[in-house]
């Protein structure tokens, strides 16, 4: 069956099924603010989705920010994604002091070493 096949009332898991919204990360870069199991889950189930329905959704940045660092975080938003080509990176911290460095450093364009 194909997606055109499907019915418009159809309940789909992502709010563009042919993986267009995914084009949009090419280069870009997807964050992971402290949620330990349901995000990371989703995220790379939708990822995976978008891939398979042919979206090239690779060479972007992944980032997880977190207290401690958790298996689902750790695999599935920086590991897994960022394998097929991109970086992935763990930050651990507390979380009101790690987002406003982060925003400074994205405000004063601190470049990447």
């Amino acid at each position: 069956m194909s997606m055109a096949q499907l019915p418009k009332s159809y309940p789909l898991p992502l709010p563009f099924p042919d993986g267009q919204a995914w084009a949009a990360i090419r280069g870009g870069v997807v964050m992971n603010i402290g949620s330990a199991v349901v995000l990371p889950e989703v995220f790379l189930k939708a990822l995976t989705v978008a891939r398979n329905l042919g979206a090239r959704a690779r060479g972007f940045t992944t980032a997880n920010f977190d207290m401690i660092q958790h298996y689902r975080p750790r695999l599935n938003v920086v590991a897994r994604p960022a394998s097929g080509g991109g970086r992935g990176y763990l930050f651990t911290g507390h979380h009101e002091i790690m987002i406003p460095l982060l925003a400074a450093m994205i405000k004063l364009g601190v470049p990447a070493r």
